[in-house]
């Protein structure tokens, strides 16, 4: 069974991750920032994965239409906030 929080875009090649900024087919994404407000009460140390993953969720969930191709993103995006 494939692992469903790998695709053959995941790497470079090289083993090291390649960020959805770097995707060809992310690139129509647009990242909206997190904004915990002015004085959030903690702040959280994000690695560069998961904002990179975060920022693109929040854009696919706030667009009007869900169809199929943005369920399967927003899929792809939350199964790869456990890893």
């Amino acid at each position: 069974m494939a692992d469903v929080n790998s695709s053959s875009e995941d790497d470079d090649g090289n083993g090291e991750w390649v960020f959805y900024r770097d995707r060809p087919h992310w690139k129509d994404v647009q990242p909206i920032p997190q904004d915990d407000g002015p004085h959030p009460v903690v702040q959280i140390a994000y690695s560069d994965k998961c904002k990179q993953l975060n920022v693109r969720f929040l854009c696919i969930c706030l667009k009007e239409t869900w169809d199929y191709g943005r369920r399967l993103r927003a899929l792809v995006l939350v199964s790869l906030q456990s890893v």
